[in-house]
């Protein structure tokens, strides 16, 4: 007569048993994916950001590379167009009435095979008003683009009022340009190719590393 109860008391037992580690593997499954995103939560709170590396600006100063400033006055000039030489007698500040609103440029003026020539080394007044009047300038000119971009070619087919024939190159992404005019178009296209330098566009703000000066 009391071997039923037994049996039922052996299986309420068993279910005893197991209900504890049945509860207890989802608890501590749900603890540990608490632990491990409240950790990567905290990872990521804490962990300061990359920090923006410090770079040589033109002028020597050191910053970063958004903060370094645009080149200016002769000396910026000289950075931009490395062929520009301010001291030489043979170049002369141009001073416009405006100040404000006139762009800062050099003439320099030299002889080729015995002909004289113009180089107009310019930091324009502001990027988009110097590149709209430039479109004006050589109003029915199309541009082309050199230096993978970074720069546009303006050469005017026809001769000034003056009789000379004129080409500007102007960087796209800062205010510079250089001028140059000459009596014909072939001479022009050489004092171009030979007498004028323009620093790469990634370094008018920038000084090169030692192993890039290209």
């Amino acid at each position: 007569m009391t071997e039923p109860p037994r049996e039922r008391r052996g299986l309420g037992a068993t279910l005893k048993r197991w209900r504890a580690p049945l509860v207890l593997i989802p608890l501590l499954a749900l603890l540990g994916y608490s632990g491990a995103v409240g950790a990567h939560m905290l990872w990521g709170e804490t962990r300061s950001p990359t920090a923006e590396p410090v770079v040589t600006c033109w002028d020597g100063s050191d910053a970063t590379a958004d903060a370094c400033p645009v080149p200016s006055g002769a000396a910026g000039l000289r950075w931009v167009f490395p062929s520009f030489r301010p001291n030489s007698e043979s170049c002369r500040e141009v001073v416009y009435e405006n100040v404000s609103v006139g762009p800062f440029e050099y003439v320099c003026r030299m002889r080729v095979q015995g002909t004289r020539v113009k180089v107009s080394y310019t930091k324009r007044a502001g990027l988009e008003r110097g590149l709209a009047y430039l479109g004006r300038r050589y109003d029915g000119v199309e541009p082309e683009e050199v230096a993978r971009g970074s720069r546009i070619v303006y050469r005017d087919p026809e001769p000034t009022r003056n009789g000379s024939y004129e080409l500007t190159v102007a960087y796209l992404d800062h205010p510079f340009s250089v001028t140059v005019s000459a009596p014909d178009e072939r001479l022009r296209d050489r004092v171009l190719r030979e007498s004028v330098d323009l620093r790469p566009a990634r370094f008018v703000t920038v000084q090169p590393p030692e192993d890039d000066e290209g």
